[in-house]
């Protein structure tokens, strides 16, 4: 999971984390979504195929797993995804093998989370996954590739001008 390392060398005031396979486990909560949004609209993919393509984003895969659709019918499939994802598929996250030990050492020793994630389609869910997952007290700020971030403290001002 999380690299060990000592604290004692070297002092880090603030660390990113990836998110996802990183501090959590979410492949098993994308298979999920995935599949039941599949079936719920009439197609009927393989588990395994899941698991091999949903290492990228939904919306870029969906093709590749049924076949050539139209924009109407992807964005309803791609929409009910995310519905699903949102409303239970993010409890089939888990954190990794030695998430919890690794924060709060880090925490302990004063350390300042973050999250950073190049997810798209589902980045609105990952405090939902803290929170379920009994990690959110440790992260303050979560970053996204295509949003610049969002936090739950207020920026630190400015340093005074030396002008």
């Amino acid at each position: 999971m999380l690299l060990m390392f000592s604290l004692t060398h070297k002092r880090y005031d603030i660390l990113l984390l990836d998110f996802d396979g990183t501090l959590v486990s979410t492949l098993d909560s994308f298979v999920y979504s995935a599949s039941k949004a599949l079936s719920l609209t009439g197609f009927n993919v393989s588990l395994e195929s899941l698991y091999t393509s949903l290492t990228k984003p939904f919306d870029r895969v969906v093709e590749s797993l049924v076949g050539p659709l139209e924009a109407r019918v992807k964005q309803e499939l791609v929409d009910k995804y995310i519905e699903i994802y949102n409303t239970e598929g993010y409890k089939y996250s888990k954190p990794n093998r030695g998430a919890f030990e690794v924060l709060d050492r880090l925490t302990n020793n004063g350390v300042k989370l973050g999250i950073v994630t190049s997810r798209t389609l589902l980045c609105d869910s990952i405090q939902r996954t803290l929170e379920h997952l009994s990690l959110a007290k440790y992260v303050g700020n979560i970053g996204y590739r295509e949003r610049c971030c969002k936090t739950k403290t207020p920026p630190r001002p400015a340093p005074p001008s030396s002008a």
